[in-house]
């Protein structure tokens, strides 16, 4: 797996962990649960998250070295929110395009309103 930075996928959640806590300062207290983007769905004008659909750091290590095995141009890992059980979701999203030498990393999150707070509830329910 060749990630750019190069560090496993640990490594990439704890560099997100750092970005987040300076928006999200207890989010170290809550449990960590994983999405695929594509698992979104828009329903009524919200994007809704099937439960069958959120991801244990298991599941989504072995999705994530998947994505980059297959040589994704760049995946985007993204703090969204706290789900009404206290977990906090991080999204995974992910280029179209295989069969590059490496792959970017791009951190990002949470969402912010319009005042550069964060964005609570959810845009995403779940």
């Amino acid at each position: 797996m060749k990630t750019l930075p190069s560090v496993s996928f640990e490594g990439h959640i704890r560099n997100l962990l750092d970005w987040l806590r300076q928006r999200v300062p207890n989010i170290d207290a809550m449990p960590l649960r994983f999405f695929d983007r594509h698992d979104l769905e828009l329903k009524q004008g919200r994007w809704i998250l099937p439960t069958y659909a959120l991801k244990d750091v298991d599941a989504m290590r072995a999705f994530f070295e998947e994505l980059c095995n297959e040589g994704r141009e760049w995946v985007n890992l993204a703090g969204d929110d706290i789900t009404p059980h206290g977990e906090y979701l991080i999204s995974v999203e992910y280029s179209d395009a295989t069969g590059r030498p490496v792959t970017a990393i791009n951190l990002a999150g949470p969402p912010l309103n319009s005042d550069g707070n964060v964005k609570h509830p959810s845009h995403i329910l779940v």
